[in-house]
């Protein structure tokens, strides 16, 4: 080691103390930012769902109205209909799945009756908040 000198500088860089003050600020951040931005994101999932939902119950109502009969199943939305000009009711497949990434169910009642349902984030039937389940008969407004 040098002997002391009077006229050194000191060493350059932080403590220990200081970096772990740093640390623990950015830590208390992180969970404020966190539980403040959570929330949304489980709310915007299920918009997502409802707003797909809502778009496939538009493609069957009009695959009905130019078939005189509901789709046997939602994947015949995607391909091309004669009597639609040759083009698909829906333009992607990505409509088919909820937020959660598993296949809409679709169930037909009779030939007039249908229902559009995801299961929610918990995939089971009932629950509330993200678990809720979202269906094509709720109304739009039930949240507002």
């Amino acid at each position: 080691m040098p002997p002391f000198c009077p006229f050194s500088k000191p060493a350059a860089g932080f403590t220990l103390i200081e970096l772990m003050v740093v640390v623990a600020i950015l830590a208390v951040l992180g969970l404020v930012v966190a539980t403040n931005v959570f929330p949304y994101l489980t709310e915007s999932r299920q918009v997502v769902a409802r707003t797909n939902i809502e778009t496939l119950k538009n493609a069957v109502l009009n695959y009905k109205m130019k078939h005189y009969a509901l789709p046997e199943n939602l994947h015949l939305l995607l391909e091309p209909d004669e009597k639609n000009a040759d083009q698909p009711y829906l333009e992607s497949k990505d409509l088919l799945y909820d937020p959660w990434e598993r296949e809409l169910h679709y169930i037909v009642f009779s030939s007039t009756e249908f229902e559009i349902k995801s299961l929610g984030a918990d995939n089971a039937e009932g629950g509330d908040g993200e678990a809720r389940d979202i269906s094509s008969k709720d109304s739009k407004y039930d949240d507002e």
